[in-house]
């Protein structure tokens, strides 16, 4: 055998062993997700898994990051919508997530949350017209909104390495190109392509739906790290003047309460484990002690 084939064999097996090695450590037990005209890209239904054999995710029948199915009841039920913030994914523990730790903070509640990575509020308002039944049977809608969310582009699905629609082929592949970026995801393909539209109209005109209007509708700001160096207390300044000109309720702005700092954050944009709790117990506080009382009868 030459050392050329004795070199490829040896290649051959260590690339067997990390496929090997990578799947039993769960490190490509990920949400799948499913794309949809109008709202982009969503988690898809009736999912489960562990990621690196330890963070256990689940989407129930209706994309939320459930195991439960959507059966309101005479608890008080909250609709948690946001971005990666609410999402979580599967890099956080089960008991990390912000719907997990909210509802910790509410007993007598259930925290159904709706979110993906990198939803804009178009894309949030898309998944909400498409379940005008969740809309009726909730008591709240709390929207956790980040730095940017009220832009008029909404979020479009961009490659498999960010938002898998499919298991991968190659465990071992999967994770060398989304640690090298080897795919290109900075471009939109035609036909996955939302056209621009107002947020300020297309939020004005859900708020005023009378099955909207029968609700509180809340809307948390949640400062990116930068905005919050650079802005401290005034970093959600812009969000806040958008829902003033769209005649929503005052927002919640977690910049302004001395407990949040810098330390708090997990990157540049999401708040680590002990920044979630934080976050969690600001909406409760936001929210306030309450029971069910809009529900339809």
């Amino acid at each position: 055998m030459t050392m050329l084939r004795r070199a490829s064999w040896g290649l051959l097996c260590l690339a067997l062993l990390g496929e090997i090695g990578a799947r039993m450590a769960g490190l490509v037990s990920v949400p799948l997700f499913v794309l949809d005209p109008r709202i982009g890209y969503l988690p898809a239904p009736n999912q489960s898994g562990a990621f690196a054999g330890k963070n256990v995710w689940a989407f129930n029948e209706l994309s939320m990051g459930t195991d439960r199915r959507f059966q309101p009841g005479p608890w008080r039920d909250i609709l948690l919508v946001g971005d990666s913030v609410v999402y979580g994914g599967p890099h956080y523990a089960a008991h990390e997530r912000l719907g997990t730790l909210l509802e910790q903070q509410l007993p007598g509640s259930r925290v159904w949350p709706v979110a993906a990575g990198s939803w804009a509020t178009r894309n949030e308002l898309a998944w909400l017209r498409q379940h005008p039944e969740v809309v009726r049977e909730v008591d709240d809608i709390v929207f956790v909104t980040t730095s940017e969310d009220f832009t008029n582009v909404a979020a479009t699905w961009h490659c498999e390495s960010n938002n898998p629609t499919h298991a991968p082929w190659s465990a071992l592949w999967y994770l060398l190109v989304k640690k090298f970026q080897l795919e290109s995801c900075d471009q939109t393909l035609p036909q996955h392509t939302i056209p621009d539209a107002s947020t300020r109209e297309e939020l004005a005109a859900w708020l005023a739906l009378p099955e909207v209007k029968q609700k509180r509708v809340s809307f948390v700001l949640y400062p990116f790290k930068g905005a919050f160096a650079q802005s401290g207390r005034d970093a959600n300044r812009p969000e806040r003047e958008f829902l003033r000109s769209v005649g929503a309720e005052a927002p919640a702005e977690l910049a302004g309460i001395s407990e949040w700092h810098i330390g708090l954050y997990k990157d540049d944009a999401h708040p680590g484990p002990q920044g979630n709790v934080l976050l969690a117990g600001f909406i409760a506080r936001t929210l306030g002690a309450g029971t069910a009382t809009n529900k339809p009868h």
